[in-house]
């Protein structure tokens, strides 16, 4: 079975491949004969003419390696002239330096740019007989092919390293690919060629705008210096394994912590999802065929009715809904007697109703929250302000450890935590980020709640937001206490949708002040004066009008489908394909040796928490916009998110955006998953992309950066296949 499903796998990804290779050829043809055009007409300006020799490709026992090394023999190349290519230091350029690596091989290659379409097949030819590769091997090959070996440790966003020439795992360029599609070298030898002749009309149309001008010149020096680390490409055998051979590499490594049960229950239970991979469970878990089965078989063999009535099916009802408040509770691990399980409509729901029901005192009390944090997080902050609190500030995750410590070595801010004559005040963090995947600290609730983050005197209360941390990791509420935890049901399981819970402490219940009452939490009231009973059920008095109790019923089934696993189990299944996917997409390089992913991580160590955020780099070192990406997965039936994920606080730190940048940006957004509003342009209108003029991310001067990122995410039923797929898709779509 699984050999019959991987040769389905390959086909598909072969016959998306077909379909891709055909419209870039298209493309490929138009920017050639683009550029002849443009040649004719430069030529009688054009400069002296340059010839050099391309480098000789060593050989090894497998076939051409990928490495450019100095002919001792120069090649046959025909004459061409080119433009002289300018020495910038741009932002661009800086950071094709900064990924490309630094081989630090001996000898140089001359740069030979030609000036028409001829010239450039002329070219390529020449340097497949320089290399030793006809042009068969290097147009044909097995076509699924992997992305480099496994194990290294790779290439961290924010840090450069040499490149280890013999070490498998750098390897970048691979002489068999995709069939129909032309061998990386040369693709980017064409591309930067054609580039530089559009760069040189571009140039004569932008006389007298400075910005333009800039423009030109940076993203010609940026070109310029993904050339100039070609001449370093590592040497490295060639890698062309077979999905079987990835998998039986992946399995020796990671096998310990990888769940090949869920193979299994994938094929059986996720049929829907036949031919497509899902990579979105930060967005929606997934429902299984069986769960969903066992849901409508129970609604069809049993009657359910309002809980507020008094008759058989409402008992049988009320008997369910007590049952799903005591499996919630020990999934948490919430004892009964201490915390009480709220049902709302979802995550935000819950996280609503702690904002307008927390007792902010006027000029005392304060709420701090962590930056990276979803909006609905940051909602609650209106709360505070409305109340007029004394204090409410956003924290840096260093700043919560700093401030901690700190208060921690003075015994002045040691409190009586169940002082009922201190003011409250309110942190809010989550137990793992949404925007890539980090986990904080769930020690920080107790450290919290002893000594506080300020000097206002207050009785500390914590918060947790674990809708992402849910799904995949199990939650002690025994260990570490939380005040609050919010929740929702589908980010778990998939179904049903419009239901959350907040779990509330229950000695911390009577703090939450709530004005408006409705529905079944009252015991009584009249009508014509403002009197009214609330009842004394901690769960019951926040739970407004009817029920969703069919919705809270079908939880079950979906809480059974974890526990048949095993939430430890699934928590290292999950952490064994995020460190995989992270490892992979850092050895990603094009074929001059520049980085093709940007990963979004400052952690020591790699990534375990089923979160991948990165953006795509071009050779240059310039951005690939998102949406695109985000556009030609979702063609390749291949499930993904984009944009900042309703996470600002993780966009302005991993991407270096600023208020004004966001402020800015919202002109033309209606969501933070809107492709219309990603970008904010001040020179072009690139898709995905905020230009300006300033100190950037990416340096001084002129610089682009990306408005959001492409977010990948994994649950308790992805498999190898779906991180191997996921990889094949960007190197044979995007890795030149």
């Amino acid at each position: 079975m699984e050999e019959s499903d991987s040769s389905g796998r390959r086909s598909t990804m072969q016959a998306r491949g077909h379909h891709c290779v055909s419209y870039r050829l298209t493309l490929r043809f138009c920017s050639l004969l683009f550029a002849s055009c443009l040649a004719t007409a430069a030529t009688a300006e054009a400069p002296p003419t340059v010839s050099g020799q391309v480098g000789r490709v060593a050989e090894s026992s497998e076939g051409c390696a990928c490495a450019s090394a100095p002919s001792s023999e120069p090649a046959t190349t025909p004459s061409t002239e080119h433009s002289p290519v300018p020495q910038i230091n741009s932002p661009d350029a800086a950071l094709a330096r900064e990924l490309s690596g630094d081989a630090n091989q001996s000898g140089e290659i001359p740069l030979v740019v030609p000036t028409d379409s001829q010239a450039l097949a002329e070219a390529a030819a020449a340097r497949r007989h320089t290399e030793g590769c006809s042009e068969t091997e290097e147009r044909t090959g097995e076509s699924n092919v992997g992305p480099e070996k496994y194990g290294g440790t790779g290439l961290q966003a924010t840090q450069t390293q040499p490149v280890d020439s013999s070490s498998p795992s750098q390897c970048t360029r691979r002489a068999s690919g995709t069939a129909g599609r032309e061998a990386s070298s040369d693709r980017y030898s064409t591309a930067y060629a054609a580039t530089q002749l559009f760069a040189s009309s571009e140039a004569s149309h932008a006389e007298g705008d400075p910005l333009a001008e800039a423009s030109t010149r940076e993203r010609a020096a940026g070109m310029a210096a993904a050339a100039e680390a070609q001449k370093h490409r590592p040497s490295c055998p060639l890698w062309g394994e077979s999905y079987d051979e990835r998998r039986s590499r992946f399995l020796q490594r990671y096998g310990d912590a990888y769940n090949l049960e869920i193979e299994a229950i994938k094929e059986r239970e996720l049929e829907r999802f036949s031919g497509q991979v899902y990579m979105d469970y930060a967005g929606s878990g997934v429902y299984q065929r069986q769960q969903l089965r066992a849901v409508f078989d129970d609604f069809a063999h049993n009657a359910y009715g309002n809980t507020h009535s008094r008759n058989p099916s409402a008992k049988q009802t009320d008997d369910k809904l007590k049952e799903a408040r005591q499996v919630i509770s020990r999934f948490f691990d919430a004892p009964e007697k201490e915390y009480a399980v709220i049902f709302t409509s979802g995550a935000t729901a819950a996280l609503k109703l702690v904002g307008e029901s927390f007792p902010f005192t006027a000029g005392f009390s304060s709420f701090y929250y962590l930056r990276i944090n979803h909006n609905s997080v940051l909602g609650i902050r209106e709360f505070a302000y409305a109340k007029n609190a004394k204090s409410v500030r956003a924290l840096s995750p260093r700043e919560v450890e700093q401030i901690l410590t700190e208060r921690e070595q003075s015994t002045e801010h040691t409190y009586d935590e169940k002082d009922e004559s201190r003011p409250s005040c309110l942190f809010a963090f989550p137990a793992k980020d949404n925007w890539n995947g980090r986990f904080f600290p769930q020690e920080w609730i107790a450290r919290v709640k002893k000594v506080g983050l300020s000097n206002d005197n207050c009785r500390w209360f914590v918060l947790l937001d674990a809708a992402a941390y849910a799904p995949t990791s199990p939650l002690s509420l025994s260990r570490h206490p939380a005040d609050f935890v919010a929740f929702s049901f589908y980010k778990i399981f998939g179904y049903p949708t419009g239901l959350g819970a907040l779990l509330v402490r229950s000695e911390d219940a009577s703090k939450l002040q709530r004005l408006y009452w409705g529905g079944g939490s009252v015991a009584a009231s009249v009508c014509d004066s403002r009197w009214c009973a609330r009842k004394t059920n901690v769960a019951l008095r926040f739970e407004d009008g009817t029920l969703p109790f069919l919705a809270i019923i079908a939880s079950l089934y979906g809480f059974r489908a974890l526990e048949a696993i095993g939430m430890e189990k699934i928590h290292h299944h999950v952490a064994a394909l995020t460190r995989h996917l992270f490892e992979r997409l850092q050895m990603l390089r094009h074929s001059n040796g520049a980085h093709a992913v940007l990963l979004y991580w400052n952690e020591a160590s790699p990534p375990t928490g089923g979160i991948v955020s990165f953006n795509l780099l071009r050779p240059d070192g310039s951005f690939i916009p998102f949406p695109q990406v985000e556009a030609d997965a979702s063609a390749a039936l291949i499930h993904l998110r984009t944009g900042c994920f309703c996470n600002p606080g993780g966009c302005q730190d991993f991407l270096g955006l600023s208020a004004e940048d966001i402020i800015r940006n919202s002109q033309k957004r209606q969501s933070c998953s809107d492709p219309s509003g990603s970008t904010l342009s001040v020179i072009s209108g690139t898709p995905g992309l905020m230009t300006g003029w300033g100190g950037g991310s990416l340096g001084g001067g002129l610089y682009r950066k990306p408005a959001g990122s492409v977010r990948v995410s994994m649950g308790y039923l992805s498999t190898f296949s779906d991180v191997d797929a996921l990889v094949s898709f960007i190197s044979e779509t995007y890795v030149w």
